[in-house]
């Protein structure tokens, strides 16, 4: 299965159902569309995701408070879940309480998530930037 590394909160965003669209720069990822993937989460933590991105759109939502005992969190260096990447697109500032960012700069693409199927538990992996493949035996789910 095709896997991509996202910093943490926002991998824990995805797998908690918060976060549908992951924006991108680029159009590298556009091969994804119509393939489920899987979630990993990098261990690094964006420190300026919750006050200078996220914020806004955490609260109208009412998902401020993600420090949970979830052990999913806060996981770092895992794969979290999987996610069936219904399209790849150009995205708007409509679609920023879904990115959990600002997206009305124009030049963003988005990888649209359906179907967020969350891992009984983390599973510890080295992850790496880009697409890359991830076993099937991996992929044990509640």
């Amino acid at each position: 299965m095709k896997c991509i590394s996202l910093h943490q909160p926002w991998a824990s965003w995805v797998a908690m159902g918060w976060k549908t669209i992951e924006t991108r720069a680029h159009k590298r990822f556009r091969g994804l569309a119509g393939q489920r993937i899987a979630i990993h989460a990098a261990k690094k933590f964006d420190e300026y995701a919750i006050p200078h991105m996220a914020y806004p759109y955490l609260v109208a939502r009412g998902y401020w408070n993600y420090h949970t005992d979830n052990p999913f969190a806060l996981a770092r260096g895992c794969i979290l879940c999987t996610v069936f990447v219904a399209k790849h697109r150009s995205v708007t500032a409509k679609d920023a309480p879904n990115a959990l960012c600002d997206c009305s700069g124009g030049g963003l693409y988005g990888l649209v998530f359906k179907d967020i199927q969350l891992l009984k538990y983390p599973h510890p992996f080295p992850g790496q930037q880009g697409i890359f493949d991830v076993h099937d035996e991996f992929f044990i789910y509640n």
